[in-house]
């Protein structure tokens, strides 16, 4: 029957005291019974706008002369996906530029919580060797990802390689290799799992990368811990190409520190 043999993927598992139902085949979190839960697939939002304090989500746009203002595409055959942000650098312009997407320093999740994040994206212009890409979490913002006190994120820089991150303002762990290279337009999974902060866990199609490295976070206190979902591009003064197709952000965890298991 149509739609059977998705339904028939689904597979459950438990992690942090939470149930999580996940698309077995390729790791798809569809849905989770947790305390708290954020959900967007870009379905239905009017736009993206600089300086909408109305939306969720603020809009990171620097460029002096080109274009790159993240914008949501219509579900097509040829994004492979419903309710799309299209973040782009301008390969017209030689300049520095900035294109994402982060919640305007508001700073709601902690991440004492038991938190995991995961997106759903693909890398749709390949990004040049001068730019750089990444997706997860953050503290304040800092249009210089280096300079942001508090981060874990999956990062692209020299041509599709991947790459993880943490910075608990002590741990700082920069550029921990996952021997991934991502291909152009091909969709993928990324999850990072805070259950346990001292061995924080980045996971791509439900494989965990970086793990030979202690991904420490255990620094943060209940005020530093306080984050934000980031996803940008950017580079300096290049006149560089690279773009990404933002399909879905899910953020889930507990109300407090206190698990059951």
């Amino acid at each position: 029957m149509p739609g059977q043999s998705s339904v028939t993927r689904t597979k459950c598992r438990w992690e942090h005291g939470v149930q999580i139902f996940y698309n077995g085949a390729t790791f798809e979190t569809v849905h989770v019974n947790a305390p708290f839960h954020f959900y967007d697939d870009f379905v239905g939002h009017a736009g993206l706008e600089v300086g909408d304090t109305a939306e969720t989500w603020e809009v990171i746009d620097v460029s002096a002369a080109g274009n790159t203002t993240p914008v949501i595409l219509a579900g097509t055959a040829a994004n492979a996906a419903t309710g799309v942000v299209h973040l782009l650098m301008d390969v017209g312009q030689n300049e520095a530029q900035d294109s994402g997407l982060y919640w305007g320093d508001q700073t709601p999740v902690s991440l004492y919580n038991d938190v995991q994040i995961e997106f759903r994206l693909a890398l749709h212009d390949a990004i040049g060797a001068a730019t750089q890409a990444m997706w997860g979490v953050e503290g304040a913002h800092n249009a210089d990802g280096d300079t942001v006190a508090e981060s874990a994120w999956f990062r692209v820089q020299n041509d599709q390689v991947l790459t993880v991150e943490t910075d608990d303002t002590i741990n700082d762990n920069d550029t921990i290799a996952t021997g991934v290279t991502l291909v152009a337009d091909e969709y993928h999974i990324f999850r990072i799992d805070f259950g346990d902060l001292s061995d924080v866990k980045f996971f791509m199609d439900g494989t965990r990368y970086g793990q030979a490295t202690t991904l420490d976070m255990t620094n943060l206190t209940a005020v530093t811990a306080m984050i934000q979902p980031i996803i940008k591009l950017d580079h300096g003064a290049v006149a560089q190409a690279g773009s990404i197709y933002l399909d879905y952000v899910r953020m889930w965890g507990t109300r407090t520190s206190y698990r059951d298991d």
